[in-house]
């Protein structure tokens, strides 16, 4: 491997832990919430430890948790004011 690729490499393992992420709340039907982070570039959640692809979502929190999600809710960084009513 020339010396290129290889910094090309360490500079790639460099910067994707510090890559976007985004908190989400997964509504079960059974009533339960879920605190989990999306990964928006390689399209997985991270929920309990496990990092799970987005399509298998339901498959997942099914055999764990006993129930698909209904709702995926994304935690805002700050709040959206509220407008008035005319």
């Amino acid at each position: 491997m020339n010396g290129a690729v290889l910094k090309a490499f360490r500079s790639m393992a460099y910067d994707l832990p510090k890559g976007e992420t985004v908190e989400i709340t997964i509504q079960l039907r059974n009533g339960t919430l879920l605190k989990a982070t999306f990964d928006p570039l390689f399209k997985t959640v991270t929920l309990g430890g496990f990092v799970i692809p987005w399509r298998d979502l339901p498959r997942w929190t099914k055999m764990a948790w006993g129930s698909q999600p209904v709702r995926v809710v994304e935690k805002l960084d700050r709040p959206v004011p509220l407008q008035a009513e005319n």
